[in-house]
């Protein structure tokens, strides 16, 4: 499952550090292979996958009244990841990605002298995000 999810995650990442936008194909791909796991798999209740897709729901919905701060392809992103690892997994996700972010563009403000409105593509600190915690995870369940 774990190369599953960096297999959505790396092509998202390049493709919006290249042109800041997300591939509405591949997102599709994603999302459609996401239902059919759930649906396959029966591992939540049709409550449940309303519940894990509520973060990408939630950022979809900061997008449109903060007139795309975040961008829709984030909050895409984050509906299929809901759909792929749960809500609190996504939950943990997108705070250790904010985490990330926040410590690059501290950077950026303070060594690199960029503006605070200067952007950022977020999928890379997702990707990074992700990485590092299922290798966190890995470490703690191998010994």
């Amino acid at each position: 499952m774990n190369g599953i999810i960096l297999i959505f995650l790396i092509p998202c990442a390049i493709t919006d550090l290249k042109s800041r936008k997300i591939p509405i194909w591949w997102t599709a791909i994603c999302g459609i292979g996401a239902v059919i796991y759930q649906v396959a798999e029966k591992k939540q209740s049709i409550g449940g996958i309303v519940v894990s897709m509520t973060i990408g729901v939630v950022l979809l919905a900061i997008a449109r009244i903060s007139s795309q701060s975040i961008g829709y392809g984030d909050g895409i992103i984050f509906l299929i990841l809901g759909l792929w690892i749960g809500f609190w997994d996504t939950l943990s996700l997108l705070f250790f990605s904010l985490v990330l972010s926040s410590l690059v563009s501290a950077y950026l403000m303070i060594i690199r002298r960029k503006q605070r409105n200067y952007k950022i593509p977020f999928i890379p600190f997702v990707t990074a995000a992700y990485t590092v915690l299922e290798g966190f995870y890995f470490y703690s369940n191998w010994k």
